[in-house]
């Protein structure tokens, strides 16, 4: 496996970010850098994770349909490193019975003034809700073809742009899935006020993003219906 983990990072650039096929290890930024370069980076990664630690042990502990604690196997991702990763482009996505309903920006601990102007703000909602529409709606069919009737999860992506400009060639990237729940952060909304919502197709979409430096952030409520031709 070491091995076979260090050919794969070499063929990736010499730089990778682990995860499994559930969470990362994010939470152990405190014990070494998140750019792993080798098998034994990983390893202490991992071992200092809760959230890894969470997976191989109680994953499925919140799961009404399921007797396991956990997956009987699991997958070890590494994703190839790139260094200009902007956290003003990712955003957190909230869907609810198959529909769209907040987005909040990832990065909370800082304030970027471009997502409070409303011109920014309704290009970047069209650009995500166009791509839950087209592309993740089409997975979802897919995923029904295999039993897997996925109806409210998060979903994580990186809008391709620059600090206060969306260009034509734009491109919105699936960075991750996760399942509603207290195991994943619900950043600037709070499961409470996500899950009891009722949807319906002209329902708000929620918006949050970090106002000012003292915590406090800015709450957008933007209908979009997108009508394919």
């Amino acid at each position: 496996m070491e091995e076979s983990a260090n050919v794969a990072i070499k063929n990736l650039g010499g730089g990778v970010f682990p995860k499994l096929n559930w969470s990362s290890p994010k939470d152990a930024i405190w014990m070494a850098p998140l750019k792993c370069n080798n098998f034994a980076d990983i390893c202490m990664l991992f071992k200092a994770s809760d959230y890894i630690q969470h997976d191989l042990t109680r994953a499925f502990e919140l799961c009404a349909d399921s007797q396991a604690t956990r997956p009987e196997t699991f997958t070890l991702v590494l994703r190839r490193w790139h260094e200009s990763i902007n956290p003003a482009n990712e955003f957190r996505c909230f869907v609810r019975h198959n529909q769209l309903v907040g987005i909040s920006q990832r990065d909370t601990a800082t304030v970027y003034p471009h997502l409070l102007e409303d011109s920014e703000t309704n290009k970047i909602v069209l650009e995500i809700t166009r791509f839950y529409q087209e592309d993740i709606r089409q997975r979802q069919e897919h995923w029904a073809e295999y039993g897997h009737d996925l109806n409210s999860f998060v979903f994580d992506v990186y809008v391709d742009h620059e600090m206060g400009k969306i260009s034509s060639t734009r491109k919105v990237w699936l960075t991750d899935i996760a399942p509603c729940g207290e195991h994943t952060k619900p950043l600037l909304f709070d499961w409470d006020e996500n899950m009891a919502r009722d949807c319906n197709l002209f329902q708000p979409l929620d918006i949050n993003f970090v106002q000012d430096s003292k915590g406090l952030f800015a709450e957008v409520e933007c209908t979009m219906v997108l009508v394919s031709p």
